[in-house]
């Protein structure tokens, strides 16, 4: 019969070298959900940040959005509005800048 080793809470931010690269997959995350439309991806790394911060609940609270709101949208059982995306983001310690896109001539 093997011993059970104590387990230590899972921190899915340890893999992230700093701020940049964290920032960084947020961008590329909002950037396919933008492009394909499909919240998944973008509601699975709102989950895991949110996580690495504490209890659901507690964030919910801070935020002001219902704890069965989050669970929703990380289940992509719900599209979010802008202002609910705002919240979450600020709650990060995220803001969100507008810049114009240059594209090229076709």
């Amino acid at each position: 019969m093997t011993d059970k080793l104590p387990s230590k809470p899972h921190n899915p931010l340890v893999f992230f070298e700093d701020i940049e690269d964290l920032e960084a997959y947020i961008n590329v995350c909002i950037e396919e959900y933008l492009e394909t439309g499909d919240f998944q991806e973008l509601g699975k790394s709102l989950e895991t940040l949110i996580k690495a911060q504490g209890k659901i609940s507690t964030f919910s609270k801070r935020a002001e959005i219902t704890r069965q709101h989050l669970h929703a949208l990380f289940k992509s059982k719900k599209e979010p509005k802008f202002h609910t995306m705002l919240k979450i983001f600020n709650e990060l310690g995220f803001s969100i800048n507008i810049s114009r896109e240059h594209k090229k001539a076709s």
